[in-house]
């Protein structure tokens, strides 16, 4: 585009867990710069897990607004499938749907250094987690 506003990213993925299980992803996601100060990004993931050739695509959603050493603000939400997920030492789940939800804030206070304030959400079928985290950061 002319003013080279739409970023498109291809990857591809392999995961080696701790148990027995292996990842293969493919994912495609775009990003599109508008107008200052607005960015909308999204990506969909499609991943194959083994043993059992279990398929497990997810997707997310997500905007900025702000401008860089000012402020942001990023709302990004996703959905999809999981094929693994060690909850002990020995307990597994399998196969099942999942949800996250994350708003982030940052705000420069001095020339490279400010204060970031995250809050997510994270449901499954089995159990729901929620949290925030504040923090300081220093831009080297």
């Amino acid at each position: 585009m002319s003013r080279k506003q739409l970023i498109t990213t291809v990857g591809f993925g392999y995961y080696e867990a701790k148990d027995q299980h292996r990842d293969h992803s493919f994912f495609v996601g775009t990003t599109y710069y508008f107008d200052k100060p607005w960015i909308l990004e999204s990506g969909v993931r499609f991943n194959v897990s083994h043993p059992g050739n279990v398929f497990s695509p997810s997707g997310f959603l997500a905007i900025t607004q702000g401008k860089n050493k000012r402020h942001y603000v990023v709302l990004r939400l996703g959905y999809g499938e999981e094929a693994y997920q060690l909850i002990g030492p020995t307990s597994l789940l399998s196969d099942f749907r999942s949800q996250t939800s994350t708003i982030r804030w940052r705000k420069w206070t001095g020339r490279n250094w400010g204060i970031n304030w995250v809050a997510d959400s994270y449901v499954n079928p089995y159990y729901k987690r929620v949290g925030s985290t504040l923090g300081v950061f220093k831009e080297f």
